[in-house]
Order: structure tokens, then sequence, then C-alpha cells
């Protein structure tokens, strides 16, 4: 038996879990499970179908949307939510999704919304990434495109409070947790 900590809209809870047929069996009310990596303030999760380090404090609020969509996380203070949609290939012609593909569905995306943004900051490697930010005194918007080649992930980050110190400590959490983004 190894010892699993997952979190659900109940809360953190920890206990031993059974392995079964190359898989794990969790509790039903848990939303996803979080596997504590030692002496880290971030813990290691599969949400909707992605993989990534999660900071301390977050929680998936997505229940309480009135849509129950998209897939939603919130900082411990709050102050703003990160959102993710996920496009997977199924079949056809296997997509070859490379940083410039991203690049312009970024600027698509960013031309489509009321805020004046930064110039992109881009990442190569197995999940290639693009993202930028929009600082208004009403509102701040991050936005990252990411993609393994084949699957793409739009995630966003928002908060109506900008000017609040925890903005600053949650846009940091997010773009550390979008940058350990696994598909």
């Amino acid at each position: 038996m190894l010892g699993v900590t997952a979190i659900g809209r109940r809360g953190v809870s920890e206990g031993p879990s059974r392995r079964k047929r190359g898989g794990w069996t969790f509790e039903p009310e848990c939303d996803f499970a979080l596997f504590v990596a030692g002496g880290k303030n971030a813990m290691r999760v599969e949400f909707h179908g992605l993989q990534f380090e999660l900071p301390q404090g977050w929680e998936d609020i997505t229940d309480d949307l009135d849509d129950k969509w998209p897939p939603t996380l919130a900082g411990p203070a709050g102050v703003g939510a990160l959102q993710f949609s996920v496009g997977r290939y199924k079949s056809g012609k296997l997509p070859n999704i490379i940083i410039g593909d991203l690049r312009e569905m970024l600027a698509n995306f960013c031309a489509n919304l009321p805020h004046e943004f930064d110039e992109p900051v881009e990442r190569a490697g197995p999940v290639n990434a693009v993202g930028c930010a929009a600082h208004g005194p009403e509102q701040l918007v991050a936005v990252w495109l990411l993609s393994n080649g084949r699957d793409v992930t739009l995630a966003t980050y928002t908060s109506l409070s900008p000017e609040d110190p925890e903005t600053g400590v949650e846009l940091r959490q997010a773009r550390q947790l979008v940058e350990s983004i696994e598909f």
C-alpha cells in the first residue's frame, strides 16, 4: 500500500490507495489525485487529462461554476482563477503543432480581447509554450498556449483585483504551474 494525498471539493485527505491493473483506485468524491513530492510547496497532479505541479493551497473550483466548465483552479487568496481548455488529437492526419502555430493562435485569441497584451514569451521543448499578459487597472489577464505537437491547451489566469499584492503571488504560481504542464 502506498500513501496518497487526494484533493477534492471537500479538501485534502490522506490515506492508503489500492493498485488495480496499472491504475490507482481513489475515493470517488475526489476530483483529482495529488502525489506528495518530499519537501516541495507543490504537488504533482492529474487534472482533466493534464499533469502539473499544483502549488500549495490551490483548489479545484470547477463545480462552483454555473456550467461546471471549463476546468478551473483558484489560489489560496481567491483573487483570481486559472482556467483550462484542452484539445486532444483523436484521429485523422497527425498534426505537427509547432511554436509558430502557437504564436499565431495566441495572437488571434488576444486580438479578440479588449486588452493590450505584453510581448509574448516562448518556450521550446517537449511541450512548446507561448504566453503573454495584460495588466489593466481593473483586470489582469494572462494567457498561455501549450502543445506537445498534437494536443493543445489554452490556459488563462484572470484577476479582477490587479492592484492586490496577492494577485502577483497567484500570477507567479499560475505561471509556474503552467510551465510544469505535461500532456
